[in-house]
């Protein structure tokens, strides 16, 4: 077999180097978002339990998705659905929240309890009849306090 010359070793630095680097990349702006708690403001409500945020404090990917961790909206083309992303977009879009990642995904979707004002979001919609509990998925402490 020939030996490689220097341009093709070159390339192949420059490859490994480059895949290196944006794993490094992905792996430090992930690591920001590894605190319990932070804030971000919500920039689109995509329906009752599912919205985009974005993180000022993260130089890299700082859109997350997050999933309304414990409930369970109606599709947003039903009359119940299309109020309880109406009431969503009226009580958090624009705002400053804050996000309490429950399972964090490296991509995706996130599961969160998400708070404004000192009012859980997750809560008031159940309070409010806009979701229903998510028993598959609800494990966590809080759930208990939402089934009473």
């Amino acid at each position: 077999m020939p030996e490689k010359t220097k341009i093709e070793r070159f390339y192949l630095f420059i490859t490994i180097f480059s895949l290196v680097l944006f794993i490094m990349i992905v792996f430090i702006s992930n690591y920001k978002c590894t605190e319990p708690s932070f804030s971000a403001r919500c920039i689109k409500v995509l329906d009752g339990s599912n919205l985009i945020a974005w993180h000022d404090d993260r130089w890299f990917n700082n859109r997350l998705k997050i999933k309304l961790y414990g409930i369970k909206c109606s599709n947003r083309n039903t009359d119940i659905g299309k109020k309880a992303r109406s009431f969503v977009i009226s009580q958090i879009s624009g705002k400053l929240i804050e996000i309490t990642l429950i399972h964090k995904k490296l991509l995706g979707w996130s599961d969160a309890i998400v708070h404004y004002k000192g009012l859980c979001l997750n809560e008031m919609l159940l309070k409010n009849n806009l979701a229903g509990i998510d028993y598959e998925t609800c494990k966590e402490s809080i759930c208990k306090q939402w089934k009473k």
